[in-house]
C-alpha cells in the first residue's frame, strides 16, 4: 500500500507548560477528524505522540499531506500554541499497527524519518519513493513554497487559513459564520487574498486528484545508443 507518513516534532516543547503541551497534542489529534471529513479512511489509525514531543500520522490517501500539514500548523499557529516541524514520506508501507502507528514499519516511514532528521531551517518537507522519479522533486519544491508562504501568516492569518481549508467551508460567508467572532464575509475574503491562499488551492487540488500516485514505477530508463 502506497502511503503518506507525517513525522512531526513540536517547536520549542521544553519552554511549554505541561497544560500547553497538553493543548499542543489535542490540537494536532484533532486534525484526523478535519480529514476523515474530507475523505472517510484518509487516516489510518489515530495520530500518535511519543518522546514526549514527536508525532506521527498515516495518511491512506497521500493526496491529502499538504492540507494535512497546513491543517495541522495553521490550528497550532492560529490557537498561538507553537508551531511543529513536519516530515512527509511517500512510499510503501507493509505494517501497520494501528493502535500505536509509530510501530508501523515499510518504506514511507523511513523517507519521514530521515527527511525530519535533514531539516533545517525548514519547518514542512518531503521526500517520495525513488520510483517516483522526477515527481517526487516537483512535489517537494511545491511544499517548499508553501512553507515558506506559511512562515508569513500572522496567528490570526493562520486561523482563518485553518478554517478555510476544513471540509465543507468553500464560501467566506461559510468561514465567517466557522469563526464565529463577527467577522464579515468581506474582511475573511480580503485576508483569505492577503495571504496567498487562493494560490494554495491549485497545489492542493494537484496533491488530491491523486494522479502522480499513478507515475510510480514509470520512470522511463534511457535508451542506449549505439555508435
Amino acid at each position: 500500500m502506497i502511503a503518506a507518513v507525517l513525522t512531526g516534532d513540536i517547536v520549542a516543547s521544553s519552554k511549554m507548560s505541561p497544560d500547553t503541551l497538553a493543548q499542543v497534542r489535542q490540537t494536532v489529534l484533532g486534525v484526523r477528524g478535519a480529514l476523515e471529513d474530507w475523505h472517510e479512511g484518509a487516516v489510518i489509525g489515530a495520530p500518535e505522540f511519543f518522546r514526549g514531543d514527536s508525532w506521527q500520522l498515516i495518511l491512506a490517501r497521500p493526496g491529502l499531506l499538504l492540507r494535512a500539514c497546513l491543517l495541522v500548523r495553521g490550528r497550532l499557529k492560529g490557537a498561538r500554541l507553537g508551531d511543529t516541524r513536519i516530515a512527509v514520506g511517500v512510499g510503501e508501507v507493509t505494517a501497520v499497527d494501528e493502535e500505536r502507528v509509530s510501530l508501523s514499519t515499510g518504506e514511507a516511514f523511513e523517507l519521514s524519518g530521515r527527511a525530519l532528521d535533514a531539516m533545517k531551517g525548514e519547518r514542512m518537507a518531503l521526500t517520495m519513493a525513488p520510483a517516483f522519479g522526477a515527481v517526487g522533486d516537483f512535489a517537494s519544491a511545491t511544499l517548499r513554497l508553501c512553507d515558506a508562504m506559511f512562515a508569513g501568516w500572522t496567528a490570526r492569518q493562520a486561523e482563518i487559513a485553518a478554517v478555510a481549508l476544513e471540509a465543507g467551508a468553500d464560501t467566506y460567508g461559510e468561514i465567517a459564520r466557522r469563526l464565529g467572532d463577527g467577522l464579515s464575509e468581506q474582511a475573511v475574503g480580503k485576508a483569505v487574498r492577503s495571504i496567498g491562499l487562493d494560490a494554495v488551492s491549485d497545489p492542493l487540488a494537484a496533491f488530491e486528484d491523486e494522479r502522480w500516485l499513478k507515475t510510480k514505477g514509470r520512470e522511463k530508463q534511457p535508451k542506449k545508443v549505439v555508435i
